[in-house]
């Protein structure tokens, strides 16, 4: 008997096995998202031409003539922007997206 024993367990043991699992999806969700931005963020090469005809449609007011000289500026007299003074605020709204409950 032991040798039955042993060879039905060889046969077993041989055997290929396949279990089928099935695995559940999650759901799939979209999330659109409108940004407002709160502050101009002008473009390093805006002129004052530039600044001025947006002024003229009221895309500015007076005040915001003022912007050009709102950044450094390089040898050339071109404004600079720094690649982190983008980062932060995208950096900030990326960390309150996180925090904010979808679930409500």
């Amino acid at each position: 008997m032991s040798a039955q024993r042993r060879s039905r367990r060889a046969e077993e043991q041989s055997a290929p096995t396949t279990t089928t699992v099935q695995v559940p999806q999650p759901p799939t969700s979209v999330l659109t998202v409108t940004i407002t931005p709160e502050t101009w963020i002008i473009a390093p090469l805006v002129t004052k031409e530039q600044l001025e005809r947006w002024r003229e449609v009221g895309w500015i007011d007076d005040e915001g003539l003022h912007l050009d000289r709102a950044f450094p500026r390089s040898s050339q007299g071109l404004p600079i922007i720094f690649r982190k003074w983008l980062r932060a605020p995208m950096i900030k709204a990326c960390r309150q997206l996180a925090d904010v409950d979808f679930e409500r």
